[in-house]
Order: structure tokens, then C-alpha cells, then sequence
């Protein structure tokens, strides 16, 4: 199994000069045993995008846990309305996980989420703002292997339009870096998630799934068909303006 040191990872990602999937996503989960998530939004499309590092995740013994708001495509609740009450349904559920094709994870992935909550391998909390009008929307990721830990946080949400369609980007720290602030950010991202999954903030509620259906907090949200085929990132420009200004101005003067 790959670990988390031995990545080759950027300090930050720009959907618009990154393949985020399969420069970040994928080698990180495939890398990782425990994937802690807060996010605004999510669907389990997200979870067919980045498929190949989720079925490692889960070979190398791993988890998902999981804070969102309250929105979900119709096909998604039911899902999580009779997955977060069944018993496990497969002794031999991730070898089966494993067998499938990217093309059947995808086809599937409605399924295998109601699944992955069947058998104890995502738990999602939902979380709720009660005053006012606003929304959850915090956008943190923790992925750790056992003895090291990554941090990302930025814009983007755990969906299939924000790791496709969307422009964004977000900031990756790392636990084993020697000075900076890295190794603390990751710790204080720790913080903030065990905050939220503790059901500790001051202005937030944080329910467990069944406590959320119960309390029909769950709510339909636009089912957006998205077509998996990443859009080709620009590939990224390391120059400043006037370096480019001045390669312009010389072209011209430049012999053979």
C-alpha cells in the first residue's frame, strides 16, 4: 500500500490547470485508511468520480465519515433513508466492490452508497443551521494512513459537479512537514471536524442520520445528470506577466 509520504503532492490544486480526480483524489484515497469530510453539499456521484480511490480505501481497511447539509438528489435519499436502517448485507462486500468495473461503479453508485452505510464503511451526519436562513458550508477534508495526515480545504464541495463541471480550488497540508504551519493546520482541521461530528459548535446541529430522517431534515435538491469525463485542465503556467511579455518582445529579435 502506497502512503501518504510517498505522493507527489501540490501544495494547492486549480480545477482549471488540475485533473483533481486523478492528481489528488484518487492517489490520496487509494493511499488512505480513514477519509473525514465536512462539506456544504454532497452526492453519491461524487463517490463513482473518484470510485478506484474509494474501493482502495476500502481494501486497505478504511472508513468515510461524513458532515454535509441537507440536501440530496431524490435517488440519494431513498438510499440514505433504507441504508441508514439496514444490517449489514455482505460478509464479502468489498471483495464484490473490488470485481466492479469504473463503468458499473459509476452505473451503481446509488447502490454502493446505501451499501457502504449498510456496512458500517461511510456514516454520514447531517448538519443543520437553525437560525435564520443560513447553511452549513464548511469545505474540509482529512485523509490519514495509519501515521501520516493530509488536510485540504478550499471551495469544494463533495459532489460530481465540483469535481467535474465546477472551478475550484483548495489549499493540501501535511502532517509530516518540518516547519510552517502545515503540520498545525492539519491539527486544527482534526479539531474542527471532531468539533462538528461531537455535535459541539455554537450555532450549528449536528444529527446522526437516523435522528435526521426522523426529523425529515433531509431535503430533494436538483438531480443533475453529469457526464464523467473530466474537462482537460490548462496545464499550468509557471511565469510571471512580464516574463511572458518579455519572451513576446525577444521572439521576434531571435535568430536561428
Amino acid at each position: 500500500m502506497t502512503k501518504l509520504q510517498e505522493l507527489d503532492l501540490e501544495i494547492e490544486y486549480d480545477s482549471e490547470e488540475d485533473d483533481v480526480v486523478n492528481s489528488f483524489f484518487v492517489p490520496v484515497l487509494s493511499a488512505g485508511t480513514s477519509y473525514k469530510r465536512l462539506a456544504g453539499y454532497f452526492s453519491s456521484q461524487a463517490l463513482a468520480i473518484v470510485g478506484r480511490g474509494i474501493k482502495e480505501l476500502l481494501k486497505n481497511g478504511g472508513t468515510m465519515q461524513l458532515v454535509c447539509g441537507h440536501q440530496f438528489t431524490q435517488k440519494d435519499k431513498e438510499a440514505l433513508e433504507s441504508g441508514s436502517e439496514a444490517k449489514d448485507l455482505s460478509t464479502d462486500f468489498i471483495n464484490k466492490l473490488d470485481e466492479l468495473s469504473d463503468d458499473d461503479f459509476r452505473k451503481q453508485h446509488v447502490q454502493i452508497m446505501g451499501l457502504m452505510i449498510a456496512n458500517k464503511k461511510l456514516e454520514i451526519k447531517i448538519a443543520d443551521v437553525p437560525a435564520g436562513s443560513g447553511i452549513f458550508h464548511q469545505k474540509i477534508g482529512i485523509i490519514s494512513d495509519g501515521s501520516d495526515t493530509i488536510s485540504f480545504v478550499g471551495s469544494i464541495n463533495e459532489t460530481a459537479n465540483a469535481l467535474l463541471e465546477n472551478t475550484e480550488n483548495f489549499d493540501v497540508h501535511k502532517s509530516w512537514t518540518q516547519g510552517g504551519t502545515d503540520a498545525e493546520r492539519v491539527r486544527r482541521h482534526e479539531g474542527r471536524f471532531d468539533k462538528y461530528w461531537a455535535d459541539e459548535g455554537t450555532s450549528t446541529k449536528v444529527y446522526s442520520l437516523p435522528e435526521a430522517i426522523k426529523k425529515k431534515l433531509l431535503q430533494i435538491a436538483k438531480d443533475v445528470e453529469i457526464k464523467y469525463q473530466a474537462r482537460q485542465p490548462t496545464p499550468r503556467n509557471d511565469l510571471w506577466e512580464h516574463q511572458e511579455e518579455a519572451i513576446t518582445a525577444w521572439k521576434p529579435c531571435a535568430t536561428t
